[in-house]
């Protein structure tokens, strides 16, 4: 354990001080996330943190949309390259963007991973509909949308605006 890690509180802002000797001692390390490596939140260094902290390269950011960056992220962000041995983003902006940055580390454009899952099987999907929501999904076809207060909150979106086009898209699928 390292000397700030034993004079550190258990945890700081929230998250566990001895997390960071549990992904020292780990044999590999995949952050998650998908779109948190960004200077877009305000919070990129408390995503980088368990990065820059690994002591040799055993990190990858796996399908990933990343940047863009301030240029003080910026610098922060190539300080965990060197504890990466590889980046895979999920879109060719992502992937522009990195290159113009000349990291000195493999660079891919791949899949995000959820396109490679296997559905699970109808029956499931209605079970869990109706045990945990209630919704009957054997009588009537669903769409299930995902709300995002991260597009609101990110793109600077009207709140009203925004629900007034899913309400507008549920409404135009009805009439199908």
């Amino acid at each position: 354990m390292r000397v700030a890690e034993k004079i550190l509180p258990n945890t700081l802002a929230g998250y566990p001080t001895r997390q960071l000797s549990a992904l020292r001692s780990a044999d590999l390390v995949l952050p998650t996330g998908g779109d948190i490596f960004t200077s877009d939140y305000s919070n990129l260094r408390k995503h980088l943190s368990s990065i820059v902290s690994l002591d040799r390269k055993k990190a990858a950011l796996i399908a990933h949309t990343i940047g863009p960056f301030t240029k003080q992220d910026e610098d922060y962000f190539r300080q965990s390259q060197e504890n990466l041995f590889l980046i895979t983003v999920r879109e060719s902006e992502s992937f522009e963007y990195l290159k113009s940055l000349r990291l000195d580390v493999p660079l891919y454009q791949t899949a995000d991973v959820a396109f490679g899952l296997e559905p699970a099987p109808a029956d499931t999907c209605r079970e869990i509909l109706l045990s945990r929501f209630g919704v009957d999904a054997t009588q009537q076809k669903l769409v299930a949308l995902s709300v995002s207060e991260g597009v609101i909150r990110y793109s600077k979106l009207e709140r009203s605006r925004y629900f007034s086009e899913l309400t507008e898209f549920v409404r135009r699928l009805n009439t199908r």
